[in-house]
């Protein structure tokens, strides 16, 4: 196992291409991170969006690897000191580390109902629930816990996902953003949750149809932007 870790961070290190600054061991350190080839890395390695990956980050610590929450979570994506030493994370302030970590735990997360002899996985609602809230708490409500704070973690990751913060004319243009995500039970759990994926899909190939022909379609034939 903890060659697996070594290996996997050493693979990240080199589709990266970059270096971290290096600081006093336990403190906080400034790094210079291409986080967007950072996700990309850490996706291709655990099999995840690296778009989910960015949205998760930007929301748990606004992409700042030195960040500390309240309650003690370190780093780019915000873990607390317990899980990240379970997932081989032996500096949080290491965004490299950190977001193989983060990543480790989100794929245990996604895996976790399987482990215990069901049928499917986690609900990408269901992971980003457990990632807040812990994996219990999804358990014991059969989907997302009526926490707000949790609630409201939920809606925001799935706001950045599918349209970005860099993309608020584009949000505008596609409709309203989704509603807070409501607590379900577990008898309503899967045909909610089939349903909130198939949306949430159809919506994201919508934006990435969107975003392709902003970037390919110019200024109108004839238009000019200099001063008459």
């Amino acid at each position: 196992m903890k060659a697996q870790r070594i290996s996997a961070i050493a693979t990240i290190w080199l589709m990266l291409g970059v270096a971290v600054a290096v600081a006093q061991a336990g403190t906080p350190r400034s790094a210079d991170v291409d986080t967007e080839r950072l996700f990309r890395a850490a996706g291709v390695l655990y099999g995840l969006d690296p778009d989910l990956l960015a949205a998760i980050a930007r929301v748990e610590s606004a992409d700042n690897p030195a960040a500390v929450s309240p309650k003690g979570a370190e780093g780019l994506m915000q873990l607390m000191p317990a899980t990240a030493a379970r997932f081989g994370v032996s500096d949080s302030f290491d965004p490299v580390s950190n977001t193989a970590g983060a990543a480790r735990f989100i794929n245990y997360l996604r895996q976790w109902r399987l482990e215990h002899g069901a049928d499917a996985p986690l609900t990408l609602t269901e992971v980003l629930a457990a990632y807040n809230a812990g994996v219990g708490a999804v358990q014991k409500y059969g989907g997302v816990p009526p926490y707000p704070e949790t609630q409201d973690y939920v809606r925001k990751v799935l706001i950045a996902y599918l349209f970005g913060d860099r993309h608020s004319e584009l949000r505008q243009k596609l409709g309203a953003a989704p509603p807070p995500v409501k607590a379900h039970t577990a008898k309503n759990s899967a045909s909610h949750n089939s349903d909130a994926l198939t949306k949430l899909a159809e919506i994201k190939r919508l934006r990435e149809a969107a975003l392709e022909r902003q970037q390919t379609v110019g200024p109108a034939a004839g238009e000019s932007h200099d001063a008459n």
